[in-house]
């Protein structure tokens, strides 16, 4: 939000389009430098491959701060925003890269920096849970108080978590460059007798770690379970009282990447 783009070989300024501009949301510009006495005044960064620790958090607090204050509706639609943008240009470079980004695409350093950050570290909160994700946080703060810190001290404090792959995670969202292609194929099985929602997802590539919101309707009522992706292969089944309606997997396009859905008999 405070830097300039830069311009190989212009001297002069040009008016760009901001992937981080939610000004049409009041008080976001406010939350997100005043989140910066946290991240990036109190605790700093030791190089360009930690900078997201300070405009992606302070980018995640201006989120859940909006969050709050405009609701779920406002928040699902920035999300939304936030994902299609890393979709379009995640391919000039890794979290990791930080500032050089800008040099290639200034829209691309601010959406990766910025936005791919949050929504990896809106994934982080929800599989390890929202406790043990600031309890961390808040220590990590605590810890490197008036410090200059690095990514890997970042996830030095998740490390204990043994069901949680933190390898992958950190090495997929914050070193590379690539996202996910997810197969999915659902099917309802003994609709007579016990009816549930059994899924099997596949990433035959890559494999990415992340929490999958599935959404459904049943008995007119909206349903919404989450899958933790903790390996390239997951079989899952959801116990249901009547027929689903209207299944979506990733609804609100919180992971960024390529879903292709298939029902199956």
């Amino acid at each position: 939000l405070n830097e300039l783009p830069r311009f190989p070989g212009q001297s002069r300024l040009l008016k760009v389009h901001s992937p981080v501009d939610l000004s049409r949301w009041k008080g976001y510009f406010l939350a997100h430098e005043i989140a910066h006495q946290w991240w990036g005044q109190a605790l700093s960064w030791d190089t360009y491959h930690d900078q997201w620790l300070s405009e992606g958090l302070a980018q995640f607090a201006a989120l859940l701060y909006l969050e709050k204050k405009y609701g779920e509706k406002a928040y699902r639609q920035i999300i939304k925003n936030m994902s299609r943008g890393v979709r379009e240009k995640a391919h000039i470079g890794p979290i990791t890269m930080g500032s050089r980004l800008s040099f290639l695409d200034f829209e691309a350093y601010q959406t990766i920096v910025y936005n791919k950050s949050t929504l990896a570290l809106l994934m982080l909160r929800d599989l390890v849970g929202e406790k043990a994700f600031f309890s961390r946080l808040r220590k990590f703060f605590n810890d490197y108080k008036y410090k200059a810190a690095r990514t890997a001290d970042f996830f030095r404090y998740f490390k204990d978590l043994e069901f949680f792959p933190l390898p992958e995670f950190r090495n997929k969202w914050f070193e590379d460059y690539h996202l996910p292609v997810v197969y999915i194929y659902y099917s309802v099985k003994d609709v007579l007798t016990s009816p549930k929602l059994h899924v099997e997802l596949n990433q035959p590539q890559n494999w990415f770690p992340f929490p999958l919101r599935v959404k459904w309707e049943e008995n007119g009522q909206e349903v919404v379970k989450v899958i933790p992706v903790n390996k390239r292969f997951i079989k899952m089944d959801f116990k249901l009282n009547n027929p689903p309606r209207k299944i979506k997997f990733n609804p609100w396009e919180e992971i960024p990447g390529k879903f292709y859905v298939k029902k199956v008999s």
